[in-house]
């Protein structure tokens, strides 16, 4: 048995439309008479920007609650958002990442570090040696050889 690890919807944005016609037209195959359902620009655009925490469920879910509520056969917008549940996030940042599809704890890593290099560079007004003691760094060569690790520069 195989396993596959793919990244979740919210980062697959050229599969988030695919999915979405393929889902829309199993719900008219489920029931009849949401057969002819379709999307106005303004639902596909809603649709892509949404974070869609909850993967393909939330997005079959949210189509096919939308499609029930719309009162014609195009699906706007509005029934898009009424259909919308906000999720409550796991945490924020970081440390709330979702776990279910696994992680690269190197590229975690890499964020934070160029999260805060460029902070406290920023922050020093670009003064190597203040930007490596507000990063408890040894030495400026310390925070230079961070910096070209991960890609900074001055």
């Amino acid at each position: 048995v195989g396993v596959l690890h793919l990244p979740p919807l919210r980062k697959r944005h050229g599969d988030i439309m695919l999915l979405t016609s393929y889902l829309l037209k199993a719900i008219g195959e489920e029931e009849d008479k949401l057969k002819n359902k379709k999307i106005s620009p303004e639902g596909k655009n809603l649709i892509l920007k949404h974070n869609w925490s909850g993967n393909i469920r939330e997005l079959h879910s949210t189509l096919f609650r939308a499609a029930l509520w719309s009162q014609s056969d195009v699906i706007g917008a509005g029934d898009i958002q009424q259909a919308m549940f906000d999720m409550p996030e796991k945490g924020s940042g970081v440390l709330g990442r979702d776990m279910s599809q696994g992680i690269d704890i190197n590229e975690v890593i890499s964020e934070v570090c160029v999260h805060y290099l460029e902070r406290a560079l920023a922050e020093s007004g670009g003064i190597k040696k203040k930007s490596a003691q507000l990063l408890g760094l040894k030495s400026p060569q310390v925070l230079t050889t961070w910096m070209e690790k991960y890609g900074i520069s001055q």
